[in-house]
């Protein structure tokens, strides 16, 4: 049974939910429920994986570990618009929480995505290294910046 208004969440999800006061913010909860609701699709997107070499998945996952972490610093930067700017082009300034949430979604599911495609279209090895390599580069840059900014996943210093 869902329960009403609340994007299809079960009751026992709601009632997990509420219980998730040790992660303080709102920026935190908003993050868990993100992750709840693309682990509905990991599924979908990993029964396409069986193709992948062992390092085109570790490479993948840690593009999209850094990804989480990037999305959680931006989340709790927001809550110092006088300290913090996201320099990100699409969402540059002061994004809504829900945009973050949604680009970080988007872009996450589109680096799999390309992924998926060069190695059915069976792209060399060295294509995807480099693809995953440009992926890592990009997204752990933006992480250590954003960890030298003082925006940390679990909060920011104004």
């Amino acid at each position: 049974m869902n329960a009403p208004g609340l994007g299809g969440l079960t009751g026992r999800e709601v009632l997990a939910l509420r219980g998730l006061r040790f992660l303080g913010s709102p920026a935190m909860r908003k993050i868990y429920l993100t992750s709840r609701i693309c682990a509905s699709f990991v599924p979908f997107l990993l029964g396409g994986c069986a193709g992948w070499s062992q390092e085109t998945k570790q490479e993948e996952a840690a593009y999209q570990v850094l990804g989480v972490l990037d999305g959680a610093q931006t989340l709790q930067g927001l809550k110092h618009p006088k300290c913090y700017a996201e320099a990100n082009p699409p969402l540059r300034g002061h994004p809504g929480a829900s945009e973050v949430v949604a680009w970080r979604a988007f872009v996450g599911i589109s680096h799999a995505g390309i992924t998926e495609f060069l190695v059915k279209r069976e792209a060399s090895p060295t294509a995807l290294r480099v693809w995953e390599g440009l992926g890592i580069g990009a997204e752990g840059k933006a992480v250590v910046l954003n960890w030298q900014l003082g925006a940390k996943p679990w909060g920011a210093r104004c």
